[in-house]
């Protein structure tokens, strides 16, 4: 396996960072974080062979007062480096869970901070409103990437379990950027592993990504765990994906994720 390690953190410092646009609006200092400037988006996910939608994974947004949406790799260590993102946290949480028990029949993923990952309260806030909302856990996937897995192994483990305990599913999102091994994923009680986009784009030409893909869905499948590709944008890659076994896909080539009401 020292070989796909390798071909990991190769693939990884390929890895082209998102363009993040000035936001003349925005402090995260003094950024007032409410239901107001929280604009959540929910994108579907899509069983690969009936096309079915089989849940929707929420997405979080911020607006700032010229009306500029303010994106995730724009905010999110911001907050996490200001201390401010158990606030964020809750607001995000609060929101999704009161717009989660409108529609009783649809299962929601939503992703956790690193830093909400070394305090055990998280665990107790998600529990307090599931029962405010009415809403059933079972209908709540936790996604915790695996960059946060690996630097916070025994509280992340730890968290996880109470999680689990508590009803709510679990799945390791933006799997291959972490570089985890299959022993840790063992000691997890995930359900479904989400692989970056990083090796979906292009997938049907790159043979390093097809080595990945398949390896990764031959693991998760040994572990049982549900497979997820993340940003499939193309017919190529979607076919590639399903050949390869994946069983859900989410991303432009189905629908950019829209404004949750």
């Amino acid at each position: 396996m020292a070989w796909l390690i390798e071909l990991y953190h190769e693939l990884s410092r390929q890895r082209i960072l998102s363009f993040v646009a000035s936001v003349e609006n925005y402090d995260p200092d003094n950024f007032e974080i409410n239901e107001v400037s929280l604009c959540p988006v929910i994108q579907p996910q899509i069983n690969i062979e009936n096309e079915s939608i089989v849940g929707y994974e929420i997405l979080s947004r911020l607006k700032a007062t010229d009306g500029t949406i303010i994106y995730p790799n724009q905010f999110i260590s911001d907050f996490e480096e200001n201390g401010r993102i158990s606030e964020f946290n809750k607001v995000l949480f609060r929101t999704s869970l009161a717009r989660m028990a409108k529609y009783p029949n649809i299962n929601f993923s939503m992703n956790l901070s690193m830093r909400d990952l070394n305090s055990h309260r998280i665990v107790d806030e998600i529990d307090s409103l599931l029962r405010e909302f009415g809403v059933q856990a079972s209908r709540l996937t936790i996604e915790i990437t695996e960059t946060c897995l690996v630097e916070n192994l025994l509280t992340a483990q730890e968290i996880a379990t109470r999680l689990r305990l508590l009803g709510c599913s679990l799945a390791i999102d933006d799997y291959g950027t972490g570089y985890s091994t299959m022993k840790q994923l063992t000691e997890f009680p995930f359900k479904e592993l989400k692989i970056d986009r990083q090796y979906i784009s292009n997938c049907h030409t790159h043979e390093e990504h097809q080595i990945i893909i398949r390896s990764t869905v031959e693991m998760a499948k040994a572990l049982g765990m549900k497979t997820v590709a993340e940003g499939v944008e193309t017919k190529e890659e979607l076919e590639f994906v399903k050949e390869a076994g994946i069983e859900i896909v989410q991303g432009y080539y189905y629908s950019k994720p829209y404004v949750w009401a």
